[in-house]
């Protein structure tokens, strides 16, 4: 079942058995029979909300969100280490037949370059199966799930494809082997940078649990797209983003000089939408005709269900990374609120005081002013009274856009609307 942390408000999943249980956001414990019961049942397919902003009423001095964490040492470090972990066991095997490939010879061998055509491989789309593979290159796979290509190019090597065996017919590393990767990479570096933005940091692009490592040390250029996620099961762009990091691989690796489709960047690797495009948005839409709304407007997105239905949204935005869209979830339920998160791999706004000078100009004076903690170097928050109903809270590490508060009236559409744009000419502004 759910309850309800009585010290910051955050749900609480709990069997029927446990008689303890402690909080993931504010590291407190509780008897579980003194906490408030959100719901007898927790729904199939629940997960708890990455982050958590107690509610006013409970008085908790946080003065901005909590993030959910595994264990007090660093509220990241779990959900980091599940996310690269099958990308470190992947590129170890990488490198392992890297240093092979190089101790046997085969790996650059001047004037001679044996394997398969590297046409056949610049003809695959990456929506084969392994066997698939096997088949169209001539090659047999090993015990381990791991098939080996050995390729006739100056550049690469070899390539390997990789899968789970719980999931035998679907691809989710690749591994390109490069000869002399020196030589290639300031070019590839410069080639990553172009394509992904500020999603691409040394040395990954990181999209939720997609990535893309170049590792020159290695000798080796690596894919990993996850066939199921650890929290929502199957991944639903799987195969469009396999599709795409091949197809960013072909440029790198191969020097193909074919563009690769911003479009499918965009949709199934996180490069971006513009934020006006959320502005928009009907917030009188129902939950359940949410996922439609939002597939109309942002292909790339997928219904989330924690204790609302949420939507993730990259944004190409110099001062957001991404919007979280949330409706409340209950029969008829609208849209609940809107969450600007900072750019992609940082915890916080460069400059909070940008935003809040935005929505000063926006809304007037704010409402209310917290300090913050001090002794763990929290800044102000802002909270700002919107005329219709709800309010706009800026914190050092989001701004949230609340359509409505309990027993008050909603935002109306076009203050809404009209908030939304301009946060979007506000962030330009400044980038």
């Amino acid at each position: 079942m759910l309850v309800e942390c009585k010290f910051c408000g955050a749900p609480l999943d709990v069997g029927d058995t446990d008689s303890m249980v402690k909080c993931r956001y504010c590291d407190k414990t509780s008897q579980v029979r003194s906490l408030r019961t959100v719901m007898q049942q927790t729904p199939q397919g629940w997960a708890p909300p990455p982050r958590w902003m107690p509610p006013a009423h409970l008085h908790h001095p946080a003065s901005q969100p909590l993030q959910y964490h595994v264990t007090t040492v660093s509220s990241s470090a779990p959900r980091l280490l599940l996310l690269l972990l099958p990308v470190v066991i992947t590129m170890v095997i990488a490198i392992s037949i890297g240093v092979a490939l190089t101790r046997s010879g085969q790996l650059d061998i001047p004037g001679l370059r044996t394997g398969v055509a590297p046409e056949k491989l610049l003809a695959l789309t990456m929506r084969e199966t392994p066997t698939e593979l096997a088949r169209l290159l001539d090659a047999k796979p090993d015990a381990h799930g791991f098939l080996l290509v050995p390729v006739a190019h100056d550049a690469v090597a070899s390539v390997t494809f990789g899968w789970k065996k719980a999931s035998p017919d679907r691809v989710e590393t690749i591994s390109l082997h490069m000869r002399k990767p020196e030589q290639h990479d300031a070019a590839i570096r410069k080639q990553l940078t172009e394509i992904f933005g500020r999603r691409y940091e040394p040395p990954m692009f990181l999209w939720e649990y997609t990535s893309m490592h170049w590792l020159p040390e290695a000798q080796v250029l690596n894919i990993n797209v996850p066939a199921s996620l650890p929290i929502y099961g199957d991944n639903p762009f799987r195969e469009e983003q396999l599709a795409a990091l091949w197809s960013v691989a072909k440029v790198l690796a191969f020097q193909q000089r074919t563009p690769v489709d911003p479009a499918l960047l965009r949709d199934a690797l996180g490069t971006g939408y513009p934020l006006a495009t959320l502005a928009t948005l009907d917030p009188q839409t129902s939950v359940d005709q949410s996922a439609t709304a939002m597939k109309a407007l942002f292909k790339g997105t997928y219904p989330k269900l924690h204790i609302d239905m949420d939507y993730a949204v990259a944004l190409a935005h110099p001062l957001y990374g991404e919007a979280i869209v949330s409706w409340d979830n209950k029969r008829s339920g609208v849209l609940k609120h809107v969450r600007l998160t900072p750019p992609p791999r940082k915890q916080k706004f460069p400059d909070p005081s940008v935003l809040v000078a935005c929505a000063t100009t926006m809304l007037g004076p704010p409402q209310n002013v917290s300090e913050g903690n001090a002794l763990r170097g929290d800044q102000k928050t802002y909270r700002f009274r919107v005329a219709s109903g709800g309010s706009v809270d800026v914190f050092e590490a989001m701004v949230t856009v609340q359509l409505a508060h309990a027993s008050k009236s909603p935002m109306s559409t076009a203050d809404f609307q009209r908030l939304l744009r301009g946060f979007d000419a506000c962030g330009k502004t400044s980038g």
